[in-house]
């Protein structure tokens, strides 16, 4: 358990990891967005932790003992118990980058997200597209070592995106038979992205993504992997996975991620897939209670209405708060955390609240989310990262209220009827200059 003061490996728990080396390929000639790949090989090392208190702070180090070599002291902590406990969640996506400098970028917008959370985020959810070409390994080594200081602090949950389907075959790899140097390498297809993780999955065909999903707290995560379909959306063994796996949860709070967007503004909306998806998936989650669906893939920032099952407004559902309601679905398309923002398509059909006000027409900025549960209720925020202020911004779109907000109505309430007004008319211009500085 975490303490005060410096790690004492006198008190420390030691416990001895498993090995698997991997075959795969690195850039040999390598210029980011191409790359004349090689054969290499990587080990992975994993450690399952047991015994551990829920809701409790660890830190730990990893290393060689017999070398005396060990990494930094990282921390992490571990689910509450129950299912009232408050937490926060960071939630990115789409930082597709291919470059050390891109990440360096990267890392000013994860440094600034911390500021908008009361404590600490619980955990990272990554909806997909971690680097551009994830069968260069070297792309990996620039997202995990550039963003270290977060990711080593935290757990991640990612969802596998269109960059991170490709997979690796040592027994179809040319150079392999010639430069194989371990006897023990995987011998098994594998997908890029999942070998860099240690995901308790589901029984599936994982060699282009994978579907999955967890509590935590009051709420349940389904996590799914849109490289698994057809021109009809989800395959069939996915959907039925999906069904009976929200059919299964007790939770109130159903939450799903999803890396390709079916309600947005982005360059996708038409194709083949994701028009199956949007047939095929809104009628399930009206079903069983789904009301957030996070996605990314698009490059775009977007909010829709509360939808239906067959993809139309509720008129009575409330979009004027973050709390996330209980009567329809919130589809959000959470932009990108990184360099590569694409064009906002006005044109687009998809019956979008908010979004558009932060394009000129390419998405202006970085952008991210935070989830809250506050023990009985969620709420969701959406960010803009201002690269030329340096500054975190709220993304609101005209009249919507935070608690900040609400809590300022109440405050010129409390003072009688000319104090409503002042209240009122302050809150008013306060949300105009938020729209404005947008």
């Amino acid at each position: 358990k975490k303490s005060e003061g410096d790690f004492n490996e006198n008190q420390a728990t030691s416990v001895l990891g498993e090995t698997q080396v991997y075959g795969m390929t690195k850039g040999g000639i390598d210029l980011g967005l191409f790359a004349l790949l090689r054969y290499t090989e990587k080990a992975r090392h994993t450690v399952n932790l047991t015994g551990l208190d829920a809701g409790t702070e660890y830190s730990y180090r990893v290393g060689w003992a017999d070398r005396d070599y060990w990494s930094d002291v990282y921390t992490f902590e571990t689910a509450p118990a129950g299912e009232s406990a408050p937490f926060e969640v960071l939630l990115i996506t789409d930082p597709q980058g291919y470059s050390k400098e891109a990440y360096q970028r990267i890392l000013k917008v994860m440094d600034k997200a911390e500021t908008v959370f009361d404590d600490k985020y619980s955990f990272i959810i990554n909806a997909g597209d971690i680097v551009e070409y994830s069968s260069n390994t070297t792309q990996f080594d620039y997202y995990f070592n550039g963003l270290r200081e977060h990711l080593a602090n935290t757990s991640q949950v990612v969802a596998v995106g269109n960059h991170g389907d490709s997979s690796f075959d040592v027994s179809k790899d040319k150079e392999a038979a010639f430069l194989q140097s371990s006897e023990s390498v995987y011998t098994e297809p594998y997908n890029n992205v999942l070998a860099h993780y240690n995901f308790d999955l589901p029984e599936q065909d994982s060699v282009n993504g994978a579907y999955y999903s967890y509590d935590y707290s009051g709420v349940h995560f389904t996590v799914l992997n849109t490289n698994d379909t057809n021109d009809n959306g989800l395959n069939e063994g996915q959907l039925n996975w999906l069904k009976a796996d929200l059919a299964a949860t007790t939770k109130n709070h159903k939450v799903v991620i999803m890396h390709k967007s079916i309600f947005s503004a982005g360059p996708h909306t038409q194709d083949a897939e994701i028009i199956g998806m949007k047939q095929q998936l809104p009628s399930i989650f009206e079903e069983y209670g789904v009301n957030l669906v996070l996605s990314g893939h698009d490059h775009t920032y977007s909010e829709s209405y509360y939808l239906d099952g067959n993809g139309e407004i509720i008129k009575s559902a409330n979009n004027k708060t973050e709390k996330i309601g209980s009567k329809g679905t919130l589809y959000v398309s959470l932009g990108t955390i990184g360099d590569k923002r694409y064009k906002y398509q006005s044109d687009s059909e998809a019956p979008l609240y908010t979004g558009a006000e932060i394009h000129d027409p390419y998405l202006f900025n970085p952008t991210f989310g935070k989830l809250t549960f506050d023990g009985k209720d969620l709420f969701y925020q959406g960010y803009e990262y201002d690269i030329e202020t340096d500054t975190v911004n709220e993304i609101k779109p005209p009249f919507r209220l935070s608690q900040t907000d609400i809590i300022l109505i109440s405050v010129g309430s409390a003072v009688g009827a000319g104090g409503i007004g002042t209240g009122i008319f302050f809150l008013i211009k306060f949300l105009k200059k938020k729209k404005l500085a947008a």
